[in-house]
């Protein structure tokens, strides 16, 4: 799906708290902030944040965590999603002999999921590079 779409990020009241999300509700855990639901608006292109969208957001996130109800919501972000139609996820040995580990393509999620995306293949490149004999150029 290519579009828009766009996030919740209150402040993070439910740190030890359970469930993190559901299908549909995503709950991510940041430093900063819990980001916190989600829409996405296909073949829409304007980044003009919708009010009603934000409120909607934020009571389908304190149904599953009721916490969310009363917490700050710090920003509503909304932007532009690329979409390919299946994931890059190759591994490429540069001209000067350095490893590059593409990871992309992850639809409306991928900046949401990019912090745990990039340890898991950051250790992968460790291990291959331990396996190899090779850890740079």
């Amino acid at each position: 799906m290519c579009g828009r779409g766009r996030r919740a990020f209150p402040g993070a009241p439910c740190r030890d708290a359970a469930p993190r999300g559901t299908a549909g509700n995503p709950g991510i855990e940041r430093w900063f902030a819990d980001v916190s639901g989600g829409t996405a608006h296909p073949d829409r292109w304007d980044t003009t944040p919708d009010p009603g969208a934000a409120e909607r957001i934020v009571r389908r996130c304190a149904a599953v965590h009721p916490a969310l109800a009363t917490a700050r919501v710090l920003t509503h972000r909304v932007g532009l999603r690329p979409w390919r139609p299946r994931i890059r996820l190759e591994r490429e040995t540069l001209p000067n002999g350095a490893m590059c580990v593409h990871s992309y393509g992850h639809g409306g999620c991928g900046v949401t999921v990019s912090w745990g995306r990039a340890v898991s293949w950051g250790r992968a490149a460790e291990a291959l590079a331990l396996l190899t004999g090779r850890s740079g150029p």
